[in-house]
């Protein structure tokens, strides 16, 4: 009950954007200030409509959101501002369990990234994502939605 009330809740914080901290240094990216792309092995694999399985690094939670490119597009890139299509997947870091799926490709999550619209994870880890890239955000609890910290899978399908 409580895990049906934590994905209503994220669901609802999400379409009625989340409020974050104007803290612009909060992001790690691989080894340098670009998002480094996974190897082949790495790669998550699933079926289009499938949500993949999204594995948790081990120890604890990271402090600084980590954004880990694992294909870059070959899309626009997502800058502020811009109306993206993606689908997701939500995972608790403490249980690994799933908390969000926004997966279905023929019916995908939409949004227009604006400042203090989106949870914050979404807000800083899109930025530069090109379509047709997939991505993974490790966000810490401050920036998801409080109640621990989460690992998102994204696909991104369209920017404009």
């Amino acid at each position: 009950m409580k895990i049906v009330v934590l994905i209503v809740v994220s669901c609802i914080a999400i379409s009625l954007a989340a409020c974050g901290s104007d803290n612009a240094d909060e992001t790690t990216r691989g080894s340098s200030a670009e998002s480094q792309p996974a190897s082949e092995s790495s790669k998550p694999v699933a079926e289009p409509d499938q949500p993949p399985d999204v594995s948790i690094p081990p120890g604890p939670p990271p402090k600084k959101l980590v954004v880990k490119d694992l294909e870059v597009g070959s899309g626009p890139a997502v800058k502020l501002y811009s109306q993206v299509t993606l689908v997701y997947v939500a995972v608790d870091y403490e249980s690994g369990e799933p908390l969000q799926v926004q997966w279905d490709r023929s019916s995908p999550f939409v949004l227009d990234l604006e400042p203090k619209r989106e949870v914050e994870a979404f807000e800083k880890g899109l930025i530069g994502m090109k379509a047709g890239g997939q991505r993974e955000l490790i966000a810490p609890s401050r920036l998801a939605y409080g109640d621990g910290a989460l690992v998102y899978r994204v696909d991104m399908l369209a920017v404009k």
